[in-house]
């Protein structure tokens, strides 16, 4: 009886702590982001992304600088096929992108993903809420 409580309060304890997954950014998401104006981070749906959950914490780090950095819980996750569904959405006014048209937003996000991994992976519409952060 003991070992089956000590087991579960192990696996308890793991689950409160688990890590916080972190994710690099370049400045102009990232200060989006620490401003507010981005409330939608987008990744592709691949098997590191498909461990996110609502409730996660996730860590925004610059890309080059493991100093400042902005935490975030997920509160809500959205799938879609490819980017241009993703800024055809009601999400379009929280990625940041809100000057741009659906296809100059879409165009832009080849600058991080190809669009054959578009296709193999799909996308993802992590949307956060800030927690802390510390930086410049």
């Amino acid at each position: 009886m003991m070992h089956k409580d000590l087991q579960k309060e192990k696996i308890k304890t793991a689950l409160t702590n688990k890590q916080a997954t972190e994710m690099r950014l370049a400045d102009e998401p990232f200060e989006k982001i620490k401003s507010g104006e981005k409330t939608v981070e987008i990744r592709l749906y691949d098997e590191k992304r498909k461990q996110i959950k609502v409730g996660d914490k996730i860590i925004f780090y610059r890309l080059n600088d493991k100093i400042d950095f902005v935490s975030a819980t997920v509160i809500d996750i959205h799938h879609y096929k490819s980017f241009k569904e993703l800024f055809s959405s009601e999400l379009f006014s929280m990625t940041g992108f809100g000057l741009m048209s659906v296809d100059e937003a879409t165009h832009s996000m080849y600058k991080y993903y190809t669009q054959e991994q578009e296709k193999t992976f799909g996308v993802l519409g992590i949307e956060i809420k800030l927690c802390e952060q510390r930086g410049k």
